[in-house]
């Protein structure tokens, strides 16, 4: 939809898969096609962007002894919330209300490549509508940049690769930053 709007913010993301699963994912690029950035990495190699290494928690916010709430203010949260249903806007409503950086560009593989980046403190997609084939490059650049990702019911992100599977998921820097957030969510494991 961006690239046919002239949005600048668009991509092309290619996974390289030993099995059927996402956690199968080997290599993997995301390729910004509007400026021509790569991101890329290989299990057990590292994620990179361009020709730099990329780590998810190089620009981690320091909570430094200040209220939760000061602390979530001070987070940029990548969440896509375009046609979810009432009850996950219900279920988003406390977290959205308490911070006061959240982001949706309209490309989640990119969204999520700034995440793996560290420009970005947590990526939030609960609609059930993310397919897993357009997931799983990203999924192993944010694995390799030392992100934690979760489905919407706390259990480790994991799926069969296919068009017809779909998922909800929440990445985040550490498990200090999930523990904070899943209890805003909801998140009972």
């Amino acid at each position: 939809m961006n690239a046919s709007r002239g949005i600048p913010f668009y991509c092309c993301s290619l996974a390289y898969s030993t099995g059927f699963r996402l956690s199968s994912v080997v290599d993997a690029a995301v390729i910004d096609l509007s400026i021509g950035d790569i991101y890329y990495a290989s299990r057990e190699k590292g994620a990179f962007w361009n020709e730099d290494r990329i780590c998810a928690g190089q620009n981690k916010i320091r909570n430094n002894g200040s209220s939760e709430q000061n602390f979530l203010q001070d987070m940029m949260i990548g969440m896509n919330i375009s046609g979810i249903s009432e009850d996950t806007f219900n279920r988003l409503s406390k977290l959205i209300s308490r911070s006061i950086h959240i982001r949706h560009f309209g490309a989640n593989a990119l969204e999520l490549c700034y995440f793996a980046r560290g420009l970005m403190d947590a990526y939030i997609d609960f609609r059930g509508k993310i397919r897993a084939t357009d997931m799983a490059a990203a999924y192993l650049i944010l694995k390799e940049a030392g992100a934690k990702i979760y489905s919407d019911n706390g259990s480790e992100l994991e799926s069969e690769l296919g068009v017809d599977r779909t998922m909800s998921f929440m990445a985040v820097i550490d498990d200090q930053m999930y523990k904070m957030l899943a209890e805003d969510l909801k998140i009972i494991r």
